[in-house]
């Protein structure tokens, strides 16, 4: 394993996820205990992948939620791999799993194993029913993990669970769009994470952010006009907030 593979687990622990359970809801355990703030952003499917940065000493993630939801959460762990890994300041127009730039190849190692962390791999893949590695299973393990098929065969390929010619064809499988038409045959349940959820906004401020205006909202401090104007979101929005989303004094 590689030291950003290494950090990737030794991270699982920090935020008490575990050695091999899927992670339930990555944008909440980052912000609540990973220590960074997180923006969505809907940027085109051709816009801005992520970027990550500190202002002010405070870590600060964005991501393009335009992308699938599943791509969306791998660019948040990248981003947060960035974070970890100490890389400073980085801007990701798109999250490339062959690039080769030393960054990049960290980044992307950090956010696979902490969302497909090899032991969890070697685990689910024992407990499954198979024969050979075949698209179908390649299938049911991203969705397990809610990642990506490419991700997903990516995992089975570096713990050694499928052969190099077998890959090649399931990854032309996967890049022909085969594996959508299986996934809807199989009925996997979709992701509904806060990542999904919030994906729905132009625009999603961070947690802190979002509790410091809806607080001075309720003390009286600004009007529902001035909150939906620092979130970048409608009344009807405030309104949906204010009533899910308690704040304490």
């Amino acid at each position: 394993m590689t030291a950003a593979e290494h950090l990737a687990m030794a991270e699982r622990a920090r935020l008490g996820l575990g050695e091999t359970a899927p992670i339930e809801d990555l944008l909440r355990v980052l912000e609540e205990s990973g220590g960074v703030h997180v923006a969505l952003w809907q940027l085109g499917e051709q816009g801005l992948a992520g970027m990550y940065q500190e202002r002010e000493g405070v870590p600060v993630i964005l991501v393009n939620s335009s992308t699938h939801p599943v791509r969306a959460r791998f660019t948040l762990a990248h981003e947060y791999g960035h974070h970890r890994l100490g890389h400073g300041a980085a801007v990701d127009r798109v999250i490339d799993t062959r690039s080769r730039d030393r960054r990049e190849v960290e980044a992307n190692q950090f956010a696979a194993e902490l969302l497909v962390p090899r032991v969890g791999l070697e685990e689910w893949f024992h407990a499954t029913p198979h024969g050979r590695v075949d698209l179908e299973l390649v299938v049911r393990l991203a969705g397990h993990f809610a990642v990506s098929c490419e991700v997903a065969l990516h995992r089975l390929e570096r713990t050694r669970r499928v052969r190099s010619a077998a890959a090649g064809e399931l990854a032309a499988a996967v890049e022909a769009g085969e594996h959508r038409d299986l996934a809807w045959r199989l009925d996997l349940p979709e992701l509904d994470d806060t990542l999904a959820q919030d994906r729905r906004l132009q625009v999603r401020m961070p947690a802190t952010t979002r509790r410091t205006v809806l607080r001075a909202l309720r003390r009286g401090l600004i009007d529902p006009e001035g909150a939906a104007e620092r979130l970048h979101v409608d009344r009807l929005e405030i309104q949906r907030m204010r009533r899910l989303e308690p704040v304490p004094d």
